[in-house]
C-alpha cells in the first residue's frame, strides 16, 4: 500500500493531524494508498515555506535559474 506525505520546505512530511485519506481504486473499490488529510496548520507550514523560498528564488540571477530548471527537468525525465 502506498503512503503518500506532504512536500513541505523541501521535506516529506506526515500531516500534523496525523489524519488520512484512503485512495480506492473505484472500478475494484480496493485501497491502495492513503494521502494526508491536510489541514490549515499544514497549509501554514506549506504557505510559509513557499515564501521563504520566493525570497531566495528572486535573489538568482536568469542563468541560475535557468541551470535549477533545467536540473528538474533533468530529474523528471530520468524518473518517468
Amino acid at each position: 500500500m502506498q503512503k503518500l506525505q506532504n512536500f513541505i520546505a523541501g521535506q516529506f512530511c506526515d500531516p500534523t493531524s496525523n489524519r488520512w485519506l484512503d485512495v480506492e481504486n473505484p472500478s475494484r473499490g480496493q485501497i491502495y494508498g492513503n494521502c494526508p488529510n491536510s489541514d490549515e496548520l499544514d497549509v501554514d507550514k506549506a504557505v510559509e515555506a513557499a515564501s521563504a523560498a520566493l525570497k531566495r528564488w528572486q535573489g538568482l540571477d536568469a542563468h541560475a535559474r535557468a541551470l535549477f530548471l533545467n536540473k528538474i527537468a533533468d530529474l523528471l525525465e530520468a524518473n518517468a
